[in-house]
């Protein structure tokens, strides 16, 4: 009989396993796989808060346009 904890622990571990497979295939397979951007931003916007608090977010926006073109996923 396994112990109330390891029980827990085991849906935790289901729980992070479930979201992890839900970003990836919204990342690879969902309708915005196609828009062009850095392949980290498909994931988290972490990088483009990091720019938005530096207050750096209007000399890294026309670097991505130049890029990757007209339109660019961020997020």
């Amino acid at each position: 009989m396994y112990s109330y904890f390891t029980l827990l622990f085991y849906l935790g571990l289901a729980e992070l396993l479930r979201r992890c497979s839900i970003v990836l295939l919204r990342a690879f397979t969902g309708p915005l796989s196609k828009i062009p951007g850095p392949v980290f931003m498909k994931f988290t916007t972490l990088l483009w808060d990091m720019h938005i608090i530096n207050g750096d977010k209007m000399y890294m926006a026309p670097k991505l346009f130049k890029k990757y073109g007209d339109i660019v996923r961020v997020g």
